[in-house]
């Protein structure tokens, strides 16, 4: 559990995972007696025992960032990993 709250508390705030906003992580994770943490860590462990996760993860949204000039040109799209 430690790890998956280390994780939460570096995630950067005004950011989503999954479309899961990083401030609603971090409320799961910090509500008292730990129960969010714990229901969040079962479900990872859920994840990693079954090996498969729920279809909706597997969804992404990709959209391309345009850093200068035109976004005609190829070479103004930022490469983010």
């Amino acid at each position: 559990m430690q790890a998956v709250g280390k994780a939460v508390r570096k995630l950067r705030s005004g950011k989503a995972v999954d479309e899961v906003a990083a401030e609603v992580l971090k409320t799961i994770m910090g509500e008292p007696g730990g129960a969010g943490a714990l229901w969040l860590c079962q479900v990872m462990q859920l994840c990693w025992e079954t090996g498969s996760t729920p279809s909706r993860w597997h969804l992404a949204q990709v959209r391309l960032i345009y850093t200068k000039g035109s976004p005609t040109d190829c070479g103004n799209i930022g490469q983010f990993l």
